[in-house]
């Protein structure tokens, strides 16, 4: 019976496999190799935990996905004779680098493939120029490697995925390095919460780079005119045009540039960020004089003060008129008491009833100044003064009847 069944199957395989003369039959074997993939670090010192993932290049089918062992190593005792793609990926202070391969497999071979993603990096030389506005101290201002996946609009932006951070030198340069390669990113430099420069995507390769930066700054010249006792007594505050807060507490918390003004009322402030909207006050004893929005669109800008100047006329006074004050305040008073404590300027009327205020502050909670006449202990009458024009020269007439 078994001779039976073998004689039935080798009729069967002669039949299956029968040619005619002509005829070929070409049948492939694909043999079987062994693969190590090595990963070190640039001492050359074994890497555990480095990611490696093997795709055979022809089916795009993923063979191995592990990481190495402490000896640095990933192993395949078996693997087709083909071409594969390795890609080896491995984390430092937070940063992912990154190399990779095509190799072949050959038939009872013994494939050792070394990886270094330590290695595969480069260095960005970052030179920072502006365009004649001066710098004080280029150290002051942080650059940052964000790579090209995010998208970035504010500084914080910047703190939360920046890959390398470092602060300029002196001279506006500084060298960012072991940037790994074969990744795309952009550069940016920023102070506080403003971004000064940036530059455009560019594909990082092993070799150094160098990217320009151009600051995107200008300069602001503030000159202060009008009859003025002592120009330095003045100052000039910038803040972000966000609010509409004049009160002195909010200028001085949020203050990104000041300057005094010097002896011929001028100063200039540099390193303002151009096309960003901003707010200039004119401060003296805490009062603020006058203030002015702007923003640079060139290198500079000029901005002129002019101090405002309030002459008060009183109409009524029989005889004597240099006897009587005139105090100025911000809000109503009813009695003397709080006249003295609520007044921001006072003056002696002269022989012609009038006094002149020459330097005005501005109001920052109301659009009225009240003028008070007053002698000794008493307040006689009083105007209202309306601050809302933009007329420097101001003036009100006070009319009462006093025969004293």
């Amino acid at each position: 019976m078994r001779n039976l069944i073998f004689s039935s199957l080798v009729l069967f395989v002669f039949t299956l496999f029968s040619c005619e003369d002509n005829d070929e039959l070409t049948i492939t074997i694909n043999e079987i190799s062994s693969l190590e993939i090595k990963v070190v670090d640039k001492d050359k010192k074994p890497l555990e935990n480095a990611d490696v993932i093997l795709t055979d290049v022809r089916t795009q089918t993923i063979i191995l996905n592990e990481t190495t062992d402490n000896t640095g190593i990933c192993k395949l005792d078996k693997i087709l004779q083909g071409t594969y793609k390795c890609i080896v990926r491995a984390k430092k202070d937070g940063v992912t680098y990154q190399v990779s391969s095509v190799f072949q497999t050959f038939a009872k071979d013994k494939k050792v493939v070394e990886y270094s993603p330590f290695s595969n990096v480069g260095n960005i030389n970052i030179i920072a120029t502006t365009e004649g506005v001066p710098v004080a101290d280029f150290t002051k201002y942080t650059v940052a490697v964000v790579s090209y996946n995010y998208s970035i609009r504010y500084v914080d932006e910047i703190k939360r995925y920046a890959q390398f951070t470092t602060n300029l030198d002196k001279d506006g340069k500084v060298q960012i390095s072991d940037v790994p390669a074969d990744n795309s990113y952009k550069v940016y430099i920023y102070k506080g919460d403003d971004i000064y420069a940036s530059s455009s995507y560019f594909s990082m390769t092993k070799k150094d780079l160098d990217i320009p930066l151009l600051f995107n700054i200008g300069t602001l010249n503030i000159t202060l005119e009008g009859e003025v006792a002592k120009f330095s007594d003045y100052d000039v505050a910038i803040v972000a045009h966000t609010y509409s807060d004049m009160s002195i507490e909010y200028i001085k918390s949020n203050t990104l540039f000041s300057a005094k003004l010097d002896d011929n009322g001028k100063a200039t402030i540099s390193e303002i960020l151009k096309e960003k909207g901003y707010r200039v006050f004119l401060i003296k004893d805490n009062n603020v004089y006058d203030y002015k929005n702007f923003y640079i669109s060139n290198n500079t800008l000029d901005i002129s003060f002019i101090t405002r100047t309030l002459t008060v006329n009183v109409s009524g006074i029989n005889k004597n008129p240099e006897n009587f004050s005139i105090a100025l305040t911000k809000n109503r008073v009813s009695n003397i008491s709080s006249l003295e404590s609520e007044a921001i300027l006072v003056g002696k009327l002269n022989t012609e009833a009038k006094v002149i205020f020459s330097e005005l502050p501005l109001i920052d909670d109301s659009y009225y100044y009240y003028a008070y006449l007053y002698k000794d202990n008493k307040i006689y009458d009083n105007s209202s003064i309306y601050m809302g024009s933009s007329n420097n020269n101001l003036s009100t007439t006070i009319y009462t009847y006093i025969n004293e």
